[in-house]
């Protein structure tokens, strides 16, 4: 019985190794908290995946200095996607609001309302709720 047991837990274990080296697992990242990002690599939320696609540069009348625009794009479960960009724009360091379903969020880059300074790679999902 003993041996059984041995063999049993040894397949699991191989197999679950198995699964983690090929991207099976992937960890839910929390809301509310600072996250790392990297561009083409989807986070995983509990209501939806959230990739950053990469950015662009405002092109802005004369006079005003050009900006940067991040470009995400938030999948749900049931595969529709939506775009979010973010951008301080001309100097305000805000969130951007975004909705999945009946539940609204905020993307937060370089500052975060509740937590502060972020870093360059990092962001801040804040969930603000639902339309019900």
């Amino acid at each position: 019985m003993k041996t059984i047991a041995f063999l049993l837990v040894l397949v699991l274990a191989v197999a679950g190794v198995c699964v983690v080296r090929a991207g099976g697992v992937q960890r839910v990242s929390p809301y509310n908290a600072k996250v790392a990002y990297r561009q083409g690599e989807p986070l995983a939320f509990r209501d939806f995946a959230l990739t950053y696609q990469g950015e662009t540069k405002a092109n802005p009348p004369k006079g005003l200095h050009a900006w940067t625009i991040y470009h995400f794009v938030v999948k749900t479960p049931e595969g529709k996607e939506q775009k979010v960009s973010w951008s301080a724009g001309t100097g305000d360091i805000g969130p951007t609001a975004f909705q999945v379903g009946a539940r609204r969020f905020l993307l937060e880059l370089m500052r975060s309302d509740t937590l502060g300074k972020l870093q360059e790679s990092e962001l801040v999902i804040r969930e603000t709720g639902s339309n019900r």
